[in-house]
């Protein structure tokens, strides 16, 4: 049985921006499946502060409202769609020939622990600040 993600009780977001196994051929649907679930797991990774940020008030901890262009993700709903394209990509028939089917499922089974290496390596590493703009005199 194939547990190919939900998208009517979710973000907008998600529900426009997701594969359908009606539209997308078999042969592509491992490749948009893991995408899917690797950019969450590397987002959650690499850029925690971020997600927490955006979705939250630091001082307080509220949720930040949705604005009409910008449709705040949380970290859990992160995590959670992250889970959700790592299973079906794991029963896919491709993901079996390639040996990767018990990956996705370690990788769907254990997101949180996935994510601490990354985190880990985001702390780690000298933080990233924007490049300065030099003026250029003429």
């Amino acid at each position: 049985m194939s547990h190919t993600p939900s998208y009517t009780n979710t973000h907008p977001w998600i529900a426009l921006g997701y594969p359908d196994e009606d539209v997308v051929e078999e042969e592509y649907r491992l490749g948009l499946y893991k995408r899917i679930a690797d950019i969450c797991l590397f987002i959650l990774g690499i850029f925690p502060d971020y997600v927490e940020r955006d979705y939250r008030y630091p001082s307080s901890g509220e949720v930040r409202p949705h604005l009409r262009a910008k449709f705040r993700i949380s970290p859990e709903d992160y995590e959670k769609e992250g889970r959700k394209f790592y299973r079906p990509a794991a029963e896919l028939s491709s993901a079996r020939n390639l040996e990767l089917s018990r990956i996705f499922e370690i990788l769907q089974e254990n997101f949180s622990k996935a994510k601490k290496p990354l985190n880990f390596l985001a702390r780690a590493l000298p933080p990233i600040h924007p490049p300065e703009i030099i003026p250029i005199s003429i």
